[in-house]
């Protein structure tokens, strides 16, 4: 992971997910607060690329739900969920699947 920036694999963003301008990309990474997850959700997803996936990681089990109904109202759908001790992470894809970019990633 460390040489894909360099590479020119990976590009990263910073900054305020409520207020700056955010790159769009074939794969978003989220990791922070539900309550900004939710209120940031229409933001978030408009980054993602056309067939991109959206992964939304460090959300507390009891707070999934909420997330999940923010991004269902964007158009995503979880394809696959993991959970440990309380925390829970998703792989999220708009629903329909979009594929575009690349028809071979597995299912």
């Amino acid at each position: 992971a460390a040489n894909a920036i360099p590479a020119g694999v990976a590009t990263t963003a910073r900054g305020d997910v409520l207020r700056d301008a955010l790159p769009v990309a074939p794969l978003v990474v989220a990791n922070i607060l539900a309550s900004v997850l939710v209120d940031a959700a229409p933001r978030i997803a408009g980054c993602v690329a056309p067939g991109g996936a959206l992964i939304l990681s460090g959300i507390l089990e009891g707070q999934f739900a909420e997330i999940e109904e923010a991004y269902r109202a964007c158009g995503f759908a979880p394809e696959r969920t993991i959970s440990d001790a309380g925390w829970r992470s998703g792989l999220f894809r708009r629903a329909g699947r979009d594929q575009g970019a690349n028809p071979k990633e597995p299912q």
